[in-house]
């Protein structure tokens, strides 16, 4: 039944596939070696509600395109005292790793059969803001409950006005992993965000990538500005939209890969933008970006663009 779900699911062109009851890493490796033989690359969240998972956590993440705290279960399998403490452990894990978690469960319960919540899911929605969730999400409220537009609403108001409080460099309570290009680049182009801001308003990042990594790993610095990702597929740009702070979109033209990135060429990418009320004129980002184009884990160049 689960193949035949698989099958389905790309058929229809889905873009996550989630995996209940992960006890290992070897249970994401064998649904992906499935969907690679069916010709399926959607991403893959591992849903962490069993007491093994939490045994093998780090494995699991490093095997997972994401991670989903799935509360209710996980209450059922571990000491129901204990879910809280596992929740920020997960969240704080997969953030570190640059992989995206999303917080799930009975957050706004009460609006399955009420149009208001309750001040303590509330509370929740917000902590696991502050703890730097990538999402959350709502299950049987939005599914079954009789105020499903409402709750969406609520869900959507808490978390963007708690998310925008903390101008903190959030690598003073944080390890980041530093062993790869990409990942130093972005270390570099969040100095330039965070330290220059006083100086210069920057009013976004311009991300050009080919797999979404560059991108992804600029996410888990949470900057209060938006990181524009310009991939060169919708599979790639759909696969971005869990991720915190990225408004992803399709490179507007074609280019040949390996040919070079020009300053015409980018100029495009900031008339596209500017085009569709993103940006104004005078407005000052931060462009990531390799040589080339089509050329996987290759950025290496930050600049300043003016509108």
């Amino acid at each position: 039944r689960d193949l035949t779900g698989i099958e389905m699911a790309g058929r229809e062109g889905v873009d996550f596939i989630a995996l209940s009851f992960v006890h290992q890493a070897g249970d994401v490796s064998y649904l992906r070696d499935e969907m690679k033989k069916r010709n399926i690359n959607a991403k893959i969240v591992s849903k962490i509600e069993a007491k093994k998972a939490i045994e093998n956590l780090d494995s699991i993440i490093e095997a997972s395109d994401a991670i989903m705290v799935a509360r209710g279960d996980l209450g059922v399998e571990l000491p129901i005292e204990e879910v809280s403490f596992y929740q920020k452990m997960m969240i704080r894990k997969s953030f570190e790793r640059g992989i995206p978690v999303i917080t799930a469960t009975q957050m706004l319960e009460s609006m399955m059969t009420a149009p208001y919540p309750t001040r303590a899911e509330i509370s929740d929605i917000a902590n696991a803001a502050y703890d730097l969730t990538d999402a959350v999400m709502l299950s049987g409220e939005s599914a079954m409950g009789k105020y499903p537009i409402e709750a969406v609403k609520t869900m959507a108001k808490v978390v963007t006005y708690n998310e925008g409080l903390s101008h903190q460099d959030v690598r003073l309570g944080y390890e980041f992993r530093l062993d790869r290009q990409e990942q130093i680049l972005c270390d570099a182009a969040y100095n330039l965000y965070h330290k220059g801001r006083d100086v210069i308003p920057f009013k976004g990042f311009i991300v050009f990538t080919q797999t979404g990594k560059t991108a992804q790993m600029l996410s888990r610095y949470r900057p209060h500005i938006p990181v524009y990702a310009f991939a060169p597929s919708f599979e790639v740009a759909d696969s971005l939209t869990v991720h915190f702070g990225i408004h992803p979109f399709i490179l507007p033209k074609n280019h040949e890969r390996n040919a070079e990135i020009t300053k015409e060429a980018t100029a495009e990418i900031i008339a596209y933008l500017h085009g569709r009320g993103l940006v104004t004129k005078g407005d000052k980002l931060i462009m990531m970006h390799g040589d080339n184009w089509g050329v996987i884990g290759a950025a290496s160049m930050i600049r300043i663009i003016t509108v």
